[in-house]
């Protein structure tokens, strides 16, 4: 293997390394990796055998005819072994997976849980020029990203959108993510978008009885133009995909509403969580009661609905969490600023990595650092650090105002801390919200 070359591997391959410790045999390791990912045996065993059979090529990893008693100790004479310190400075890529971009702070809508706060009420909306948002495509592309999310605001209401798809598609992305409600999609519309390339549009529905989706988002005739952008869209060639917000509010109606999108044809529905972060109100999240209800309906339905892929995303309590953001993704704001994801919209400065009016997407993710997860009692004695890395510090504080708050969904973190009041479950009675 050549010295001279440097290496990104991921906390999760930093983690299978640390357990290379002579004690464990390749079963073990696997085990260990499926319980902290909630997984089963089955699922880890290609990525895990496969990552450690590249290490055993490259020599950094030999295999032992026997366990083992003791653990080879990285702190006495043998000081070989890699083991993860979490309150070293992280090693950050070079370069990119993906890039998100929130083009405009404009919207037609006022969503009740929108994480920006944009919307009508938003008076001086910001937005990226459209020689700065071509500027960080081009860049990120030259960073090795292959993934892009144009958001907003609605991202249709940005006057140089389909400028921007026609640069996506000529830097040759592997895909793009853009969701809309729907309004700005005629049929003149998306007619134009068709001949930028773009080849999917997720449209946003919360609920298919209209008052209820009018109420979540804010607009009248707010179902009849997510259907209007549906037909259009279809008839034209783009795929379309569905994504709804999960709140108190809806839960209960989740079979149904996946029932009749799979009958018109829609084969991905994302079903997402609400955060409690920028208007949404922490009542308004589900409680570890009704995130299983919903698991089970969602189950059922991909059980009846084999063609189609039904996501809901719903960090699971006892889970780690791993997140890219400021590792290998990054999203731009619409004033430039540079942070970890679009959820840090309302404590960005916390996760202040640059600003692209002044400096390259490529030395913001040099600025990049993990959580020091030392900084959270709960974590400094949990074996999962190494892989969740505290968990999502945003969600933590959107419950608690706290950044160095254990994760609100991990029991794990509950285990390690006598003093910390972490379940969400915990959280919702404490605040008089389980039902």
């Amino acid at each position: 293997m050549d010295r001279n070359l440097h290496r990104f591997i991921s906390q999760t391959q930093g983690y299978i390394l640390s357990l290379c410790d002579g004690t464990n045999t390749l079963n073990d390791i696997i085990n260990q990796v499926a319980r902290l990912y909630d997984k089963s045996f089955d699922e880890c065993l290609e990525k895990v055998s496969g990552f450690l059979q590249e290490e055993v090529l490259s020599g950094a990893v030999n295999y032992l005819d026997r366990k083992l008693s003791a653990k080879i100790n990285p702190y006495e004479e043998m000081k070989f072994m890699f083991v993860p310190q979490m309150a070293d400075d992280f090693i950050v890529s070079e370069e990119l997976e993906s890039i998100g971009i929130i083009l405009t702070e404009r919207c037609d809508y006022n969503c009740i849980y929108c994480f920006g706060s944009y919307g009508r009420a938003s008076t001086q909306a910001k937005e990226l020029t459209l020689d700065k948002a071509i500027s960080i495509i081009r860049e990120a592309r030259s960073l090795s990203a292959e993934h892009i999310i144009l958001s907003g605001g609605d991202p249709f209401e940005y006057r140089g959108i389909l400028d921007i798809l026609n640069v996506v598609r000529l830097e040759g992305f592997r895909s793009c993510e853009i969701s809309s409600k729907g309004i700005r999609l005629t049929k003149e519309f998306v007619k134009d978008l068709k001949k930028t390339g773009l080849k999917r549009i997720q449209i946003s529905i919360d609920s298919l009885n209209a008052d209820s989706n009018d109420y979540l988002s804010g607009t009248a005739r707010s179902l009849e133009y997510a259907f209007r952008a549906i037909f259009w869209s279809r008839w034209y060639g783009i795929d379309v995909s569905a994504r709804s917000t999960v709140t108190r509010m809806n839960y209960k109606e989740i079979g149904a509403f996946i029932d009749s999108l799979c009958h018109m044809g829609i084969k991905q529905i994302r079903l997402v969580s609400v955060i409690p972060v920028g208007k949404a109100l922490a009542e308004m999240a589900l409680s570890s009661k009704e995130a299983n209800y919903v698991s089970g309906l969602v189950e059922a339905a991909r059980t009846e609905h084999k063609e189609a892929q039904i996501e809901f995303f719903s960090p699971k309590s006892g889970s780690p969490l791993y997140c890219s953001g400021g590792k290998t993704s990054l999203f731009v704001y619409p004033d430039g600023d540079v942070s970890i994801c679009d959820l840090a919209s309302q404590i960005k400065n916390n996760f202040h990595l640059g600003n692209v009016y002044n400096d390259s997407l490529k030395n913001c993710l040099r600025r990049s650092r993990t959580v020091n997860t030392n900084s959270i009692e709960a974590c400094r004695q949990c074996a999962a650090r190494e892989v969740c890395n505290g968990g999502c510090r945003i969600i933590s504080y959107s419950f608690y105002r706290n950044l160095d708050s254990p994760y609100p969904l991990c029991n794990m973190a509950g285990n390690n801390s006598s003093t910390a009041n972490n379940s969400f479950l915990d959280f919702q009675e404490e605040k008089g919200y389980e039902e």
